[in-house]
């Protein structure tokens, strides 16, 4: 298995593991899980970070309003190790970035 699929997994576990977690307290990520199983499912996840901070999805707003942007998607591929799988898209990283600091979580 080369580096990226194995990086890919890892992504995906992060993600599952976040669904999980946000299910306990009713935030249901489907169409993100639904994603998982696309071929590319990269492309699916920089879609749903795209958007403009101006109209943040639902989902962004339910896990901010939860104390729990820890889960989303801006946050698990912003870290270190998933670097090389949006090494073509760093805009979209530095705009994860960008939002995420403004809603606090990171600096």
């Amino acid at each position: 298995m080369s580096n990226n699929r194995t990086l890919e997994q890892e992504l995906k576990n992060d993600l599952v593991n976040a669904y999980k977690e946000g299910k306990k307290f009713g935030y249901k990520a489907i169409e993100m899980l639904d994603a998982l199983t696309e071929d590319n499912f990269i492309g699916k996840l920089i879609t749903f970070v795209s958007y403009d901070d101006n109209h943040l999805p639902n989902g962004f707003v339910k896990l901010y309003e939860a104390g729990r942007l820890d889960l989303s998607i801006e946050n698990i591929i912003v870290q270190d190790k998933y670097k090389s799988l949006f090494i073509n898209n760093y805009d979209i990283i530095k705009t994860c970035k960008e939002r995420l600091e403004r809603f606090g979580v990171c600096k």
